[in-house]
């Protein structure tokens, strides 16, 4: 079960002290800054040439930075409004009957205030949406918003729906969720949309590691808010799983082998079950990586640290 709370925001925030070294991953700022060094540096070439052309014109040099400035900010603000567009229309279209209140889900809404006040973050607006695809995604905004589709409440049990919201706050507490939202709406935008926003074309083309690191860094929340690594990645596969319509997994196989430790047994079944998941996890890109960097994670001093700040920080 996730940590507890009675709910007193200002308080609980003040007390929540984990800093980036208890949850982020190693390098992944690094990652994203030397990506926007890259994005300025291919800014530079065609700026200069701009800058070659209209020196000879009357039009004013300074105009010149002004744009090449600008435009990489109007991407950042129009590409996530594009992205989450049509998310947001299907909240519109579900109603006040769609968003988690106290009334209509009373657990998974406090559930969600417990989350927030221990990670010192705003509550975002969240929604439960039918849907035949099971998602569970932020959308960017001045607030943003949680989206968690049925599906993904009848996959996963009590303790795996705690360990998927706090991977998703855990991406508003660490601050990816915008960059988040430009590389998923590049990655299948027209080519024409491609060319408008070219500076979030070349986010999207630097920033390709980073993606896979900060799932890791969101992984590393989930677990410090349940502190219980096999569900946090047993929600991981299942999640996976959900989302490729191929996988033939019972879940109470994939429970057996995350609690085997790869592990295998003389029993031919066991045996046929270890290969069949195995192979299902190495075919997803990174998520064994992500599995074993979870359970190597929750050994380290930088995890017990963090989970000793959190058990400080709640009443009980």
């Amino acid at each position: 079960m996730p940590l507890q709370v009675k709910v007193d925001d200002k308080k609980a925030r003040a007390k929540a002290q984990l800093s980036d070294t208890d949850f982020r991953f190693p390098r992944e700022k690094a990652m994203y800054w030397q990506a926007l060094a890259g994005v300025v540096i291919c800014g530079l070439i065609p700026a200069g040439i701009t800058f070659a052309i209209v020196s000879r014109s009357e039009m004013p040099l300074w105009q010149i930075p002004a744009f090449f400035v600008l435009w990489p900010v109007l991407c950042l603000i129009l590409v996530p409004a594009l992205a989450g567009r049509p998310m947001r229309k299907r909240i519109k279209e579900a109603g006040r009957q769609g968003k988690v209140l106290p009334t209509n889900y009373p657990e998974i809404h406090q559930l969600v205030r417990s989350q927030c006040a221990m990670l010192g973050i705003k509550e975002p607006d969240m929604y439960v949406l039918d849907d035949e695809v099971a998602q569970v995604v932020t959308i960017a905004g001045a607030k943003p918003v949680l989206v968690i589709t049925r599906p993904v409440l009848n996959a996963l049990t009590g303790e795996e729906l705690a360990a998927a919201i706090a991977h998703e706050l855990g991406h508003i507490k660490a601050g990816h969720v915008r960059m988040e939202n430009v590389l998923i709406y590049m990655g299948g935008a027209p080519s024409h949309w491609r060319i408008i926003f070219a500076p979030a074309t070349l986010f999207g083309f630097f920033l390709g590691t980073w993606a896979q690191v900060i799932e890791r860094t969101a992984d590393r929340i989930a677990l410090l808010l349940t502190n219980k690594v096999a569900v946090v990645n047993t929600a991981i596969v299942k999640l996976a799983m959900e989302a490729d319509s191929l996988a033939q997994v019972d879940p109470r196989e994939l429970r057996a082998y995350l609690s085997s430790n790869g592990e295998l047994s003389t029993d031919s079944s066991q045996v046929e079950r270890h290969f069949r998941i195995g192979t299902f996890i190495s075919q997803q890109p990174g998520l064994r990586d992500r599995i074993a960097q979870l359970v190597e994670y929750a050994k380290s001093e930088e995890a017990q640290s963090a989970l000793s700040k959190l058990t400080a920080a709640s009443p009980g």
